[in-house]
């Protein structure tokens, strides 16, 4: 694990309700820190707005400190916090593997974690199929 980067917690709530935003970093910090992923932690919030947006600041935040390899893991209460279009999770989701950063949503039981630096460059290398079994 490398010791330099960040655990980011990152909490949205579409009413613009302080106690929601204030329960999902309660329980995405006790999280953290009952596995202790909690030494260098960094919040990051969206206050009021939905999860269709993709344009949103605590968002934004979140994916340029990820760009600059500040991140080692990124912890949600569940998917929905991130994002409520797949197209825009699987953006996240693909930005966090090329940068090796660990996810993880609490509530959907979710921990993708990265891959050794040596093989997230490797291309995957499919056999030839005959042309009798090509998938249509």
């Amino acid at each position: 694990m490398d010791t330099n980067k960040m655990t980011a917690l990152y909490a949205r709530n579409g009413l613009a309700d302080p106690e929601e935003i204030r329960k999902q970093l309660v329980l995405t910090e006790g999280y953290a820190m009952l596995n202790n992923l909690d030494k260098d932690i960094r919040y990051f919030t969206d206050d009021g707005f939905s999860g269709l947006d993709f344009d949103r600041p605590g968002l934004q935040e979140l994916r340029d400190a990820i760009r600059a390899d500040e991140v080692q893991t990124v912890i949600v209460k569940n998917l929905a916090r991130l994002a409520r279009n797949m197209l825009h999770f699987n953006e996240l989701l693909d930005e966090m593997k090329e940068h090796g950063v660990r996810f993880i949503a609490i509530k959907d039981d979710i921990d993708v974690k990265p891959e050794p630096p040596m093989q997230r460059n490797k291309s995957v290398r499919r056999p030839n199929r005959p042309a009798a079994l090509k998938v249509w």
